[in-house]
Order: structure tokens, then sequence, then C-alpha cells
């Protein structure tokens, strides 16, 4: 009877650590892989192929306002021709890095998937957003919700555009260098929650002050004082005697 009994339980075990736990192994491990392999693909793209379209993209904007000078200032060699051919290259070149962009958010947007309480995650969001708002404002086709930028402000937003790359790679690399999507949990966050909601109900989550006694305040005081001037002797020995008598 024991032996069947054994037989059981170890039958027991084993079924659920083949049900339960080696698949649970095995899925955190692929999506530590799928979070390693995102990560690679993504500083991979930022480091190795957006430095080249971008600055393409600036000297475009030099090129071009330098074309539209020497075309208002009527200067010799100048045309509308050489103006048009410096805008066009300044439209592929700035649609060259917007569709590279649009990759990298798509592979930074599967890397959210995998869990975006990473550690350093909330600063590349909040860079990544904000690069994405300078290259939009640099955009070269006219649009009916704005103006196109002249040159200053362009030459203003591309120095902007080249400190937030650099920021973009920065984040990137932290998130990298962890290489660790922080494991999700729920049963932990029911009962964080269930935790605060309790303390919140019993009036322990943010107590209210006790009042303040003055008199208390007052009195304490003036024992320390006193044992104070006890310490350095500046009591008479009549004082001296009364204050270790109470």
């Amino acid at each position: 009877m024991q032996l069947f009994i054994g037989g059981m339980i170890t039958l027991t075990v084993t079924a659920i650590v083949q049900i339960f736990v080696i698949p649970m192994v095995q899925r955190r491990t692929r999506r530590l892989e799928r979070w390693e392999e995102d990560l690679v693909e993504l500083a991979t793209m930022h480091d190795e192929e957006m430095g080249a379209p971008l600055d393409r993209h600036s000297g475009a904007v030099i090129g071009y306002a330098l074309a539209l000078d020497q075309l208002q200032r009527g200067e010799d060699g100048s045309s509308q021709e050489k103006v048009d051919q410096a805008h066009q290259e300044l439209v592929e070149s700035w649609d060259a890095v917007d569709e590279l962009w649009h990759k990298v958010l798509r592979i930074r947007n599967r890397v959210r998937l995998v869990n975006r309480d990473a550690p350093h995650w909330s600063r590349m969001e909040r860079v990544t957003m904000d690069f994405g708002t300078v290259l939009a404002e640099l955009s070269p086709h006219p649009s009916p919700h704005r103006g196109l930028l002249d040159y200053d402000e362009q030459d203003a937003a591309t120095s902007r555009l080249a400190e937030l790359h650099d920021y973009v790679g920065e984040a990137i690399h932290r998130v990298s260098d962890t290489m660790r999507p922080p494991p999700t949990y729920p049963w932990r966050r029911w009962w964080i929650l269930t935790k605060w909601h309790a303390r919140r109900v019993t009036g322990t989550l943010n107590p209210a002050p006790a009042p303040f006694d003055m008199e208390a305040a007052l009195a304490k005081m003036w024992d320390e004082s006193e044992a104070r001037r006890a310490a350095v002797g500046e009591l008479s020995p009549e004082e001296r005697e009364k204050v270790e008598i109470d």
C-alpha cells in the first residue's frame, strides 16, 4: 500500500512538472531570447543604419538653403533648376530617415510587448517620442496643419535631431545592458493592490498627523535644558540636588 501511495505521489509530481513547470520555464526562455534578439536588432539599426541618412539629410538642408539663397541674390550659376534639385534631394533624404525611423519604432514596439516595465524603458519611450516630433517638424512635405520651417528653424531642428539621435542610442544601450525583461507576475500586482486598498480602507495609508501639544513640548525643552546645565556644572549644589531628586 505504501509503495502504491509513493508511486502515485511521484506520478502526480512528475505530471505537475511536465504540465506546468516545464512549459512555464520554456515560455520564460523564449521571451528572454526574443527580447535579446529584438534589442540587438534595434541597437544595430540605430548605430549602423541611422547615421548615414541623418548626415545626408543634414547636408541636404544646407544645400537647399544655399541654392535658394544664391537664386534670391541672383548670383552667377544660380537657377531655379538647381533649387528644385536641392529640394528634391531634401525630400528624398527626409523620406529615407522617416522610413528607417518607422522601422526602428516597429522594433521598439515589439520589444515593448515583451514587457514595458524594463529598467530605463520610460526614458527610451520619451526620447523616441521627442525624436519623432522633431523629425515631423522637419518634413519638407507641405501640410495644411503646419507651415514649412525657414533655414534658421531647420538648422536648429537638425541640430536637435542629431542630439536626440545620440540620446536614443544611449537609451537603447542602457536597456540592452541589463538584458533582462522583468518578470510579469499578475498575482504579485494583485497582492500589492490588495495591501494598498486595505491600508486605504483602514486609514493607515495616509494617517492623520497627531495634534501638537505645546505644553508637553515646552516641558520637554525645559527638562532637556536643565539636564544640560547640570551636566556642565552650571547649577548650584542645591539646584543640582533638586534635579537629581526629580
